[in-house]
């Protein structure tokens, strides 16, 4: 799963909770930050998937997470 802020890009893995909502034996692993500075999505609409990875809208410009 990756998840933008205007400011960071976080990904993380994992099945998620199970049928009861408990995550103590898959859950979801630890978020990680996506280096790349001050660098994060401005406009969740922007978003797109492509053969190359997501692209998306900065302040900087589009960019490319592969």
């Amino acid at each position: 799963m990756i998840i933008w802020t205007e400011r960071q890009i976080w990904t993380f893995a994992g099945d998620g909770p199970d049928e009861t909502g408990s995550t103590d034996t898959s859950g979801f692993s630890r978020p990680q930050l996506v280096p790349g500075g001050d660098i994060g999505c401005t406009d969740p609409q922007s978003i797109v998937f492509t053969p190359r990875g997501y692209m998306f809208k900065t302040p900087q410009g589009i960019w490319e997470l592969g």
